[in-house]
């Protein structure tokens, strides 16, 4: 299937943890070049909508197919282990899921993560381990790792609950330059609406009581 056909869709499912029933009834498609804003409190079903969607669940009941062949994430950063020495450059590097064997493939990898570091503005930060970043800095290195993988859907969970407003603006910037230049389906959840995103996203829909409600425009 080409990339241009590349959609996810979810009909009539069940998704929930346990006993715990969080969304019911869940019927939406993403294609590729969709940008979905999916807002909803904590304890809502995002995260757990996400994690089906990465292939980490299955839902209780109904259907889910998905034709993506790159997924992109980007994780809360209170779910980031940070007890081990990792840094911002060995972060991208575990981005590649084999190891380079050749030396022209070793510097092909270097350069793709050198290009990625100058874009998402860390190239002086390489170094720093990730529990010395800060919240804007560590969203900065997983979109840079997330990009390396050339996604068709890029994924990302409440990128800007804990960064300040230029954070959250070069975020958005460097969405937009990776949606204009490979045009993926791209999934963000928020806990609130944020103004000068709107125009970003091409839909938008809520959790609440259970259900999925996409909001049409009047």
């Amino acid at each position: 299937m080409s990339e241009e056909l590349s959609r996810l869709a979810f009909s009539s499912a069940r998704i929930g943890i346990g006993d715990l029933l969080l969304i019911d009834d869940l019927n939406i498609t993403l294609d590729r070049g969709d940008r979905l804003l999916l807002l909803g409190p904590n304890g809502s079903g995002k995260s757990t909508l996400l994690s089906v969607i990465l292939g980490n669940r299955q839902i209780q009941a109904g259907n889910f197919t998905s034709t993506f062949s790159r997924i992109g994430y980007v994780p809360q950063w209170k779910k980031v282990e940070f007890q081990y020495p990792l840094t911002v450059e060995r972060l991208l590097s575990l981005a590649f899921p084999l190891p380079a064997f050749s030396g022209s493939e070793k510097k092909r990898r270097s350069e793709r993560i050198e290009r990625m570091l100058s874009m998402v503005k860390m190239d002086d930060r390489r170094h720093r381990l990730l529990r010395e970043c800060s919240g804007g800095e560590l969203q900065r290195a997983f979109l840079a790792r997330a990009f390396l993988l050339n996604p068709d859907l890029l994924i990302l969970d409440e990128p800007i609950s804990a960064v300040d407003q230029e954070g959250r603006n070069q975020i958005l910037d460097l969405l937009r330059i990776y949606c204009e230049e490979r045009n993926p389906a791209v999934i963000l959840t928020i806990h609130d609406s944020e103004p000068d995103w709107q125009e970003f996203f091409t839909r938008r829909a809520h959790i609440s009581g259970r259900r999925l409600v996409e909001e049409r425009e009047s």
